[in-house]
């Protein structure tokens, strides 16, 4: 087997210990990949600023490759990732919040899909959220309100369900319950959309909201 001798560490190592360089006359770099490795991280510690500059430089150049290797990380370091994604919410709700309904309204389908899979595998809390959530109706539910109506938008979701194929839900327009805004259960404030967009509409958007 070919070896080459690191110009660093001077030990002989084979061709594929050493990183390809068109410019080289073996095409192959003068330290094996160990050094520089080293000699990278070294520098990444003494010059933070033009590190940071560089890769992010180098992201924006190679998206696809940066998603392959993203991808391959996080499945050889669930437990880091995890570790980053606490420290990310902890660190910035109000991004997380935002990062959240963003993907929710790119991805309606996919969020469909995941809010399904977590009502299966959840049905206890499924039951105490909906629990809690007649009884917030019932607690928003002023005595001028028409039931026929209302009652009418739940039969429409459900005729619409069966029509379509696909589920649709009874949307409080106003949300019954947010840190800004508390919405009344009435036939005023209801209107039948397709679940997936319900739920990444979520309590954080309504008409006319600040």
């Amino acid at each position: 087997m070919d070896t080459k001798t690191c110009s660093k560490c001077k030990e002989a190592k084979p061709f594929s210990e050493f990183y390809r360089d068109a410019r080289a006359a073996d095409r192959h770099r003068g330290q094996c990949k160990v050094c520089s490795k080293a000699d990278a991280a070294e520098w990444a510690r003494s010059q933070p600023d033009k590190a940071k500059a560089y890769h992010a430089a180098w992201r924006a150049a190679n998206k696809a490759k940066t998603r392959v290797a993203s991808a391959a990380w996080r499945k050889r370091n669930p437990e880091a990732v995890a570790a980053q994604g606490v420290k990310w919410r902890a660190a910035d709700p109000e991004g997380v919040a935002r990062a959240v309904t963003e993907w929710k309204k790119k991805n309606p389908e996919k969020n469909a899909a995941h809010t399904a899979r977590w009502k299966r595998a959840h049905p206890s809390q499924v039951n105490a959220s909906n629990n809690a959530r007649r009884a917030a109706e019932a607690g928003k539910t002023p005595a001028w309100a028409n039931q026929f109506f209302i009652a009418e938008a739940y039969d429409l979701a459900q005729r619409r369900t069966k029509a379509t194929g696909f589920k649709w839900h009874v949307d409080h327009i106003v949300p019954l319950k947010s840190k800004l805004v508390c919405g009344l259960h009435t036939e005023h404030n209801l209107q039948v959309i397709p679940a997936a967009q319900n739920c990444s509409k979520s309590n954080r958007y309504w008409p006319d909201m600040p």
